[in-house]
């Protein structure tokens, strides 16, 4: 009678260790697989690279090139597919955050795509195209506007978040002094510059 009832809290024991042991050599292993990704990207991609990569995604927008995606990238992350704002925690070559990630890419999970290259630019891309059509519906002014200022706002509302500046009322001269940086720096990369042709790396 003792032993049986030994084997049973024994079973009791171990059996749910053994799950848990599981659980945490298959989190391991995800873990090893993810970084071996992580790594790879590192190794192979190239400032040139990105830039390649870029001329290589449609980029649908009235306002914006793929120049100007370029010149994104190069201002919010330095061409880093792994920077991270500790602020905002945006991420990425085009620095997104995971509200603005699921708002126009919510089939591609945010946690195990925003480091590659590929899945960041084509969702920073595609929030820049929601971010026009948002502004054009809601700023009444949107029909008077230039087209440099039509694209001031869509980069400021990028830069600075679409709530901010629909809460100040589309008005430029509220933004930070950031958002105000962000904008010198966008309209004084004006100068083409073309994409070398090589063979790239793909890690994306």
């Amino acid at each position: 009678m003792k032993k049986a009832i030994y084997t049973i809290l024994l079973t009791a024991v171990l059996v749910p260790l053994t799950a848990q042991n599981s659980g945490e050599d298959y989190l391991k292993n995800e873990w090893n697989d993810q970084r071996k990704e992580i790594l790879a990207i590192k190794e192979a991609l190239s400032k040139e690279d990105i830039s390649f990569q870029i001329s290589e995604i449609p980029v649908k927008n009235r306002y914006l090139t793929v120049k100007s995606i370029e010149d994104i990238v190069e201002r919010e992350s330095g061409f880093d597919p792994f920077a991270v704002n500790k602020k905002s925690d945006a991420k990425g070559l085009m620095q997104i955050t995971k509200t603005a990630w699921k708002e126009v890419n919510p089939k591609t999970p945010y946690e195990t795509n925003w480091y590659k290259p590929k899945a960041n630019l084509e969702t920073g891309i595609k929030y820049l195209g929601w971010l026009e059509r948002a502004i054009s519906r809601n700023n009444s002014r949107w029909k008077h506007l230039s087209r440099k200022e039509r694209t001031d706002q869509i980069l400021a509302a990028y830069n600075w978040g679409y709530q901010n500046l629909k809460d100040a009322k589309w008005n430029l001269n509220e933004a930070p002094k950031e958002t105000k940086r962000y904008l010198v720096f966008m309209n004084h990369k004006d100068k083409p510059h073309p994409v070398k042709h090589r063979k790239h790396q793909k890690y994306l």
